[in-house]
């Protein structure tokens, strides 16, 4: 099954964003064929998918496909993949201006990206749950999330 879902992303890889609708469809019909369980390559098709939704503009299954790849690459020790998952998840809740899990999302995401020591995402992620509290008016708490993200910016290197 695995030699079967490496060989499809790499199909759908070489094919290109030409058949991007196409594209999708493989991708929605590896994840049917997926169970959490299985290894790190689900997780990645369970991202690939994710990113299919979203083009399309349907969040709720985006969401759902994002959520399911971060379990599995975290529960696999993959904490950057897992947290880029996180990340993407939380961009959608802000597509659909749902605020309050899009911070949820973007934390998780950071302390994804701390334990990989990838200051970067950190940053970027923390300057996002700022946006969210600077969209809500939380002043404190926009603030608060700035100055993390600035201060994990000087780290990156």
């Amino acid at each position: 099954m695995l030699k079967k879902i490496l060989f499809w992303l790499v199909i759908i890889a070489l094919i290109g964003t030409v058949n991007a609708e196409e594209n999708c469809s493989s991708i929605e019909r590896l994840t049917q064929n997926l169970t959490e369980n299985e290894s790190k390559n689900s997780g990645f098709v369970y991202y690939e998918a994710g990113k299919c939704y979203k083009e399309k503009k349907d969040y709720e299954k985006a969401i759902n496909s994002y959520i399911i790849s971060a379990e599995i690459l975290k529960n696999i020790s993959e904490y950057n993949y897992s947290g880029i998952s996180y990340f993407s998840a939380g961009d959608c809740y802000k597509e659909l201006n749902d605020l309050n899990n899009s911070l949820k999302y973007y934390l998780l995401a950071t302390e994804n990206f701390v334990k990989t020591e990838n200051y970067e995402y950190v940053a970027t992620s923390y300057l996002m749950a700022g946006e969210c509290y600077y969209k809500q008016r939380d002043c404190n708490n926009t603030g608060k999330y700035y100055l993390l993200g600035a201060g994990y910016y000087k780290r990156y290197k």
